[in-house]
């Protein structure tokens, strides 16, 4: 904050008023622009929200100040809202930046920066908004409104932008199948309905921020589906970006390993069969992931290669048939 003052030989008495309710005053910075002073004291006040600084300037008159300080209750965090089109290969992908005010004060910013990742405070606290979970961030936007205390005010953080998108039955690292009648069937793994979109940066300023994806369809008709909400990670490179709508229980799937041997000190080679039954009257795109430890490379695999995602994942794309079973075999090495 700016403040002007008209300074009189000696000591003068500087107060600012309609600071936010929870500012902190050990971390307050008094200083002058283009002049000397020097700070000797300063009072904080808590019921008034001021604070009260003695200070002695280098010589007498006008001078500019600018004080800086810290306070808490003031937060943001990111949402994107995906639009399915009718025809099931498009969606819109629209961005935003949410701030939240609970800093018992109403503000008016000219501009903020939205920082993620590199601050203490947040990063030390991972249910804060804000924190480093949101990934590395760090914009400038301007804000067009008054912040009011405990309100929140969103602004759009990129354009809307049309990405590629179909619906797939996603099987996301599951574990080897248990054989023993003893456990229970909720405990197999479970095949996931998601929304596969590919973004690029041409689309989309990346890196963007981790955030809640709420996922809505039009039918021919123009109404409105809700498909369901996801959380994604950080957006930080082009690809595919996968949001899980909820269980598909028209797909089973099975995971054996079918053969594990050491081949070096910290080395492995590991034989895998997934077994994938549609009992559902259409065909199912299936995205098939998987994570390994260290570093690795996918010796064989059929009916379907296997890509490498940026996330480090084995990705199988393939199709199954209404009512069939299908099979995917795969050979992988790794090292610890």
């Amino acid at each position: 904050r700016t403040i002007q003052a008209e300074f009189q030989p000696g000591p003068n008495r500087v107060t600012v008023g309609g600071l936010p309710a929870t500012v902190d005053p050990r971390g307050v910075e008094l200083a002058a622009l283009g002049t000397r002073m020097r700070v000797e004291s300063k009072v904080f006040d808590s019921a008034a929200r001021s604070l009260s600084f003695m200070v002695v300037p280098e010589a007498p008159g006008p001078a500019s100040l600018r004080l800086t300080y810290t306070f808490t209750g003031l937060a943001w965090n990111a949402s994107y809202v995906a639009v399915l089109d009718p025809r099931l290969d498009e969606a819109t992908l629209s961005a935003w930046y949410c701030l939240s005010n609970k800093c018992g004060s109403s503000l008016a910013p000219r501009s903020i920066t939205l920082v993620a990742g590199h601050s203490n405070v947040l990063a030390g606290k991972a249910d804060v908004r804000g924190a480093s979970g949101l990934g590395l961030t760090m914009v400038s936007v301007s804000c067009p409104d008054t912040l009011r205390d405990n309100s929140d005010c969103y602004l759009q953080a990129a354009g809307t932008a049309r990405l590629p998108a179909r619906i797939v039955y996603l099987i996301d690292r599951i574990g080897v199948t248990v054989t023993d009648p003893a456990v229970s069937r909720k405990d197999e793994p479970r095949v996931q309905l998601a929304l596969d979109m590919t973004v690029s940066p041409l689309d989309l300023p990346l890196p963007l921020p981790a955030g809640r994806v709420t996922a809505y369809t039009h039918s021919a008709d123009g109404s409105a589906h809700l498909l369901g909400e996801d959380s994604v990670a950080p957006i930080r490179t082009a690809g595919s970006v996968m949001l899980r709508l909820g269980a598909a229980p028209s797909l089973r799937v099975e995971k054996v390993r079918t053969d594990q041997k050491k081949i070096g000190t910290s080395s492995w080679e590991e034989s895998y069969q997934i077994r994938i039954t549609n009992s559902g009257s259409v065909q199912a795109e299936v995205v098939i992931l998987e994570e390994f430890p260290g570093e690795w490379t996918i010796l064989q695999s059929a009916p379907v290669p296997a890509a490498r995602t940026s996330g480090g994942s084995a990705r199988f794309n393939l199709s199954a048939p209404a009512g069939a079973r299908i099979e995917v075999l795969y050979k992988v090495r790794y090292t610890l």
